[in-house]
């Protein structure tokens, strides 16, 4: 088997098309099936009443359980195909959900996008997640058009705008 070609053909299906989302709304996507296996076995052998070098153990024992569950198939699958060009695009087919490339350009895309929540931008959001918690619930209900705080904790009036010169000072 020409495993670059597979993989070029895997990355070009993967990149074109993705995992259309009906198919995931009905079953789900490969990598998530695999975080479902991770998260089942996280929460049964990863626990804080064992020792840490027992959950290492364990947490070895998972990785190697989560690699096995996504190599053995494959190794299945790709055993079964010819080696000619059908096999690798069949194994290319097969390959593509895997890599996951689409969907995870268009999950960065969407985090890299300026948001506006609430009125809030991106920043304030940055901001308020990096204070204490009283002080982030304030700035959010502070920037949620409509929203006053009385006072700030050194007794001056604070409006939406005086928050945001707040913020804008604590980044430089």
């Amino acid at each position: 088997m020409n495993w670059p070609l597979v993989m070029l053909i895997a990355l070009v299906i993967e990149w074109s098309f993705g995992w259309p989302d009906g198919l995931y709304r009905r079953i789900g996507h490969p990598v998530t099936w695999i975080g479902r296996l991770i998260s089942r076995l996280d929460r049964a052998w990863n626990r804080p009443d064992l020792d840490p070098g027992r959950n290492r153990i364990a947490g070895a024992t998972a990785a190697l359980l989560v690699i096995a569950a996504a190599v053995l198939p494959a190794l299945a699958l790709t055993a079964l195909l010819p080696d000619s060009l059908p096999g690798h695009l069949i194994a290319g087919l097969l390959a593509a959900p895997l890599i996951a490339a689409r969907s995870l350009r268009d999950h960065v895309a969407a985090v890299g996008e300026p948001r506006d929540l609430f009125g809030l931008r991106r920043q304030q959001l940055v901001g308020a997640a990096v204070m204490p918690g009283q002080q982030a619930a304030e700035t959010i209900a502070l920037s949620v058009p409509g929203q006053r705080r009385q006072s700030d904790p050194v007794g001056r009036e604070q409006s939406r705008e005086g928050v945001e010169q707040d913020l804008a000072e604590a980044e430089l």
